[in-house]
């Protein structure tokens, strides 16, 4: 974040806080409405696409409804009940004729959700280097070392003070980031606390 806006931010009222908050939700709004809007003109019923979901990577689906706000879709091989996509999760640059299964960019959702929340957030707000989400074994040490220590017991429930539904949640998040990392890596990773 630029410095000042930080500084600017700091000595605005409560009011003026507010102000700045609605003028801001309503252009990331308008935004993503246009965003949508462009997907959806993109798109056809019978279109090949991919899903930006961890369960759903490498998979391929058909368009069989176009809704207003989202896409109903099948998948291409095997069975299984379809779904109900929003615009924004489609991946449109898939090619279903080619010999081999293309492969679809993970996006690597829990441990990018993960780093955010944990570290980045803070990192941002003291104006830190951003933990990026590592490539290869090297840089994937220091976030190995992070995810041993926020498995462990005491800093999932921070010392017994969270209910224990916020401890599901940061376990499942955490544990969905080590499956993310697992697929960068190509190898299994044993966390010590868990």
């Amino acid at each position: 974040m630029n410095p000042n806006f930080s500084k600017l931010i700091s000595i605005m009222t409560e009011t003026e806080l507010r102000e700045a908050n609605s003028i801001i939700t309503d252009m990331l709004k308008a935004k993503r409405s246009v965003a949508s809007v462009s997907i959806k003109s993109q798109l056809h019923t019978g279109m090949t696409v991919g899903i930006d979901h961890p369960s759903n990577v490498g998979q391929l689906f058909e368009i069989i409804k176009i809704n207003r706000t989202r896409v109903n879709v099948k998948p291409l091989e095997g069975f299984g009940a379809g779904y109900s996509v929003p615009f924004t999760m489609l991946i449109l640059d898939v090619d279903a004729k080619s010999a081999t299964k293309p492969t679809l960019k993970p996006s690597y959702v829990y441990l990018s959700a993960w780093l955010e929340e944990f570290h980045n957030h803070m990192r941002r707000v003291l104006n830190q280097s951003l933990i990026e989400i590592p490539t290869n074994e090297e840089n994937a040490k220091e976030v190995i070392n992070m995810l041993n220590t926020a498995i462990s017991p005491e800093n999932i429930s921070c010392d017994g003070e969270l209910n224990r539904t916020e401890i599901n949640r940061r376990t499942r998040l955490i544990l969905g980031a080590v499956k993310d990392l697992e697929q960068i890596l190509g190898r299994k990773i044993e966390l010590e606390d868990y």
